[in-house]
């Protein structure tokens, strides 16, 4: 008999960067085995309520695989997620719904964010991975 396997939801991967520094890369999620990537979040917030330009950048089973800036509001979660066919983000939404969107699944993962607008007054830059695992289910 073969041993039978599915993905189970870990615990949301973070960044919480207090402050950031400028064009500086942070590392929000790094993991191996049997992953799937369901989606990725970035949220700002500064004294000024300024908007910022955020990156964030992927690789996947050692591929660089995107590369997104988005001029994001203060205090407001994006979500990045993702379309068919090879692993690339299709677009960015202020609401979230992960099940409707495609995850990426792979063997290994790097997923980094950064600022690269000059930082606020109390400036943070927070990060989240949503990511499962391929585990063995107990017989």
């Amino acid at each position: 008999m073969h041993p039978k396997y599915h993905y189970k939801f870990n615990t949301v991967a973070k960044l919480d960067q207090d402050p950031p520094v400028q064009n500086t890369w942070y590392t929000v999620f790094e993991g191996n085995g049997g992953l799937r990537i369901r989606m990725v979040t970035a949220k700002q917030k500064n004294d000024e309520t300024a908007a910022k330009n955020i990156e964030f950048r992927m690789t996947i089973d050692g591929v660089p695989v995107d590369a997104t800036v988005t001029s994001q509001a203060n205090n407001i979660w994006n979500y990045w997620y993702f379309g068919p066919g090879v692993a690339r983000v299709v677009g960015i939404i202020t609401i979230q719904n992960i099940h409707n969107y495609l995850a990426i699944k792979c063997q290994e993962a790097l997923i980094e964010m950064r600022m690269t607008s000059v930082p606020g007054t109390n400036q943070q830059l927070d990060g989240r991975v949503h990511y499962e695992t391929l585990e063995r289910v107990q017989s």
